[in-house]
């Protein structure tokens, strides 16, 4: 399966100045010789000065986690080990549902869930990829707004210096599904 990045213009054109023609080859790309596969189920985010993030896999155990680019297609090394950083952290958080958005300095705020303890979860990192620990609880900000159990963090958004979550709980059945979705904004 092939990959590639392709960077559009304001006026909706290919952008020349991007990989070839617009279009970036990404298929092959590694990170500290091992392969990285870019999940094209999850939209990316944009960073500050053009820079872009994307959920990925690393290497032969698929290590989930985030990939930073440069403003022009390169994997920016300066984040993180090599340009990756491996989401969610501690252990046992998974990445199935995960959400993305980085405020105007370069901090990264990753939504997820916890698969041990039924929560939603939070992480942020750094413009260099470092976890902030001063960040919720050792760097992680666990979010249950009700008795229900929550699934997910569904949406990330940073607005405003303003940081906005929207968690999905409840009944997670297949018949009568109840499902509750929560925006919590945070000062």
């Amino acid at each position: 399966e092939s990959q590639h990045l392709v960077k559009v213009s304001a006026s909706g054109s290919l952008d020349n100045d991007f990989g070839t023609s617009g279009i970036k080859d990404i298929t092959n790309a590694a990170i500290n010789s091992q392969n990285l596969k870019i999940d094209s189920m999850t939209p990316g985010a944009s960073g500050p000065s053009g820079t872009f993030f994307f959920q990925a896999r690393l290497g032969s155990n698929s290590t989930p986690g985030i990939v930073k680019f440069t403003a022009a297609g390169a994997i920016d090394t300066s984040f993180g080990e090599g340009g990756f950083v491996a989401v969610p952290r501690p252990a046992n958080y998974e990445m199935s549902k995960t959400t993305f958005d980085s405020d105007g300095d370069g901090n990264l705020y990753v939504g997820t869930a916890s698969s041990n303890t039924e929560d939603a979860v939070v992480a942020k990192f750094s413009a260099n990829g470092v976890e902030d620990q001063s960040f919720g609880t050792n760097g992680i900000l666990t979010l249950n707004t009700s008795s229900d159990p929550v699934e997910y963090v569904s949406q990330i958004d940073f607005n405003d210096g303003k940081l906005s979550a929207s968690i999905v709980s409840g009944d997670t059945g297949w018949e009568g599904v109840k499902k509750i979705t929560t925006v919590v904004r945070f000062n």
